[in-house]
This record gives structure tokens, sequence and C-alpha cells, in this order.
């Protein structure tokens, strides 16, 4: 009898020292996955602001600037957190047709791992194209 009650004692003190490992092996899975899906969306974004700039030239019927360059990425932003993104344009040498304008789109990227403090990181991706018109 006393064997039997021990062994259920034994069984909680098992699952107390597995549960932590666990739970960081899980959520480290998850905040993985979701840096993943960060670089995955400032890469796209990237790719299509400069598009967007590229098509969008002095001598089109709407030109852009940095500024509106800086909305479209943020309108496009789900499930991202604005105030850690970032986004920087330069036309070289400038917004005229044959220039080139670069994009470059930074996200700093906090990790939520319990019992596991990790510092954050900043994932960045440029993307270039010629200006058109």
């Amino acid at each position: 009898m006393r064997f039997s009650h021990a062994r259920r004692g034994a069984a909680a003190v098992e699952f107390a020292l597995t549960i932590a490992p666990f739970l960081i092996l899980l959520f480290g899975i998850i905040n993985c996955a979701l840096a993943a899906y960060a670089y995955g969306f400032i890469a796209y974004s990237a790719q299509q602001a400069a598009r967007f700039a590229a098509v969008h030239g002095s001598l089109s019927s709407s030109p852009v600037s940095a500024d509106e360059i800086v909305r479209f990425v943020d309108a496009r932003a789900a499930g991202l957190k604005r105030d850690h993104l970032s986004v920087f344009t330069n036309w070289n040498p400038n917004n005229r047709p044959g220039g080139a304008v670069t994009v470059q789109v930074e996200y700093r990227f906090f990790f939520a791992i319990p019992f596991a403090p990790l510092p954050p990181i900043t994932l960045t991706a440029t993307a270039a194209r010629t200006v058109l018109d």
C-alpha cells in the first residue's frame, strides 16, 4: 500500500521535471516559426515596395516618395508590430527612368520563450529595381 502511494508522488515529480524543458522546446518552435513568417514578410514586402517605387518614378502620373513607400509596407504588415518595422528607400542617382531604387525593410523580432530570455534579432531584407517611368 505504501509503495503505490509513493509511486504516484514520483510521477508528479517526473512530470514537474519534464514539463519545463518541454514548454521551452514548444515555445522555441513556435517562436522560430514566427521569426520565419516575419522574415518571409519583410523579404516579400521589400520586393513589392521596390517594384511599386520602380513603376511610380518621377515621370509617372503618380510619383512616390519615401514616405509613401513606408505607408505601402505598413499597410501590408499583417501580424507584425509596426513600431518594430523600419523601411529605408534610396534612389540612385534620382527617381528618374533608368535610375535605381533600393528598398530595405528591417524588423526587430523579440523572442517570447519562458525561462529562456533571448536578445531580440534584427531581420533585414533588401530589394533593388530600375526605375521604369
